[in-house]
C-alpha cells in the first residue's frame, strides 16, 4: 500500500485542511467461467476491463479530504472498503454513514469530510458484472463477455466491446454500448439528462423500445414499427427517424428480444458497427 499526507493550512489562517491519499492494490483467484464482480461505491469512478486471465486484480485510488487533521482521523474511522471473496466472487463495498438509509438521524451530508474511492480493475472476460456508484464522473466497462448491471447517478455509463446482456442506466450522464457480439437477452439502457448511443453489430435482428422527450431517436439498420398508440415514424435519408414526446416499438430483421432505450433530455441512436 503506497500513502501520502499532505495538511495545507489555508490563507486565512483559522482553517486547517487535511488530505490524505492511498493505492491499495488486492488479488483475487478465481474461476474464469463463474466470475463475478461487484462494486457498490458512492464517489468515485469505476472503470473495469476484460482480460485473459484467472485472477480479479483489484486497483483503488483512495483520496481523503477533511477541514482538519481531526476530521480527517474521524473520516479514516467511520468510512471504510470492504473487499471479500466468496467463490468466484468478489464484492468491493465502501461502507460508512451515508448507507444509513431513508431513517437517517445522524447523516445530514456534510460531516466535514468526503472520502472518495477509485476504482480499476482487471477481470476475466467471461465475468459477470454488477456496477453501482452515485458521484462518480463516469462507470467505464471494456472487453467484458458476461452479463451485466451498470447503475451511475451523476456520471456516465460507458460499455465498450460488450458481449453479454443487462442494464445501464444514469439520472445524469451519457450512456454508449458498443457490442462485439449481439446480445441474446433483453436489454435496457436508460438516463434522465444525456444521450443514448448503442452501436450493434451487423446481422442484428431484435425489437426495440425507444422512448424520449425533448430529443430525437433514430436508427441506420432497416426497421419497421410494430404497433404502438398514437407513433409517427418517418425515413430522412438512409435513416429512420422516430417523432419525440412518443414511445416507439420497431422490429430490426425478424426480430427478437426486446431492448429498451429510454431518456428525458437527449438523444437516442442506435447504429450499425460496421457502417
Amino acid at each position: 500500500m503506497k500513502s501520502s499526507i499532505l495538511l495545507i493550512a489555508l490563507t486565512a489562517g483559522v482553517c486547517l485542511a487535511a488530505e490524505e491519499r492511498n493505492t491499495v492494490r488486492r488479488t483475487f483467484a478465481v474461476i474464469p467461467l463463474n466470475a463475478k464482480l461487484i462494486v457498490d461505491t458512492v464517489d468515485g469512478n469505476v472503470v473495469v476491463s476484460g482480460y485473459s486471465g484467472h485472477e480479479i486484480q483489484v486497483t483503488v485510488n483512495e483520496r481523503w479530504q477533511a477541514d482538519n487533521s481531526d476530521k480527517l482521523q474521524e473520516a479514516r474511522r467511520e468510512v471504510r472498503l470492504d473487499m471479500t471473496q466468496e467463490g468466484s466472487a468478489v464484492r468491493l463495498y465502501v461502507d460508512g454513514p451515508f448507507r444509513c438509509g431513508r431513517n437517517c438521524t445522524d447523516w445530514n451530508g456534510d460531516r466535514g469530510y468526503n472520502a472518495r474511492f477509485d476504482f480499476d480493475v482487471k477481470v476475466p472476460v467471461e465475468t459477470v458484472l454488477d456496477l453501482k456508484t452515485v458521484n462518480g464522473s463516469r462507470i467505464e466497462v471494456s472487453d467484458v463477455n458476461g452479463d451485466y448491471s451498470v447503475r451511475n447517478v451523476n456520471g456516465s455509463v460507458s460499455l465498450k466491446g460488450i458481449g453479454g446482456s443487462g442494464a445501464a442506466h444514469t439520472v445524469n450522464g451519457r450512456v454508449a454500448v458498443a457490442f462485439k457480439r449481439n446480445p441474446k437477452e433483453p436489454c435496457s439502457f436508460k438516463t434522465v439528462n444525456g444521450e443514448i448511443d448503442a452501436a450493434f453489430q451487423p446481422g442484428f435482428s431484435a425489437d426495440l423500445r425507444v422512448k424520449t422527450f425533448n430529443g430525437e431517436a433514430w436508427t441506420d439498420f432497416e426497421a419497421t414499427t410494430l404497433p404502438v398508440a398514437a407513433e409517427t415514424s418517418e425515413r430522412q435519408g438512409t435513416r429512420f427517424v422516430y417523432k419525440r414526446n412518443r414511445v416507439s416499438r420497431l422490429r430490426v430483421g425478424s426480430g427478437g428480444p426486446e431492448h429498451s432505450f429510454e431518456t428525458l433530455n437527449g438523444s437516442i441512436q442506435i447504429v450499425s458497427k460496421g457502417q
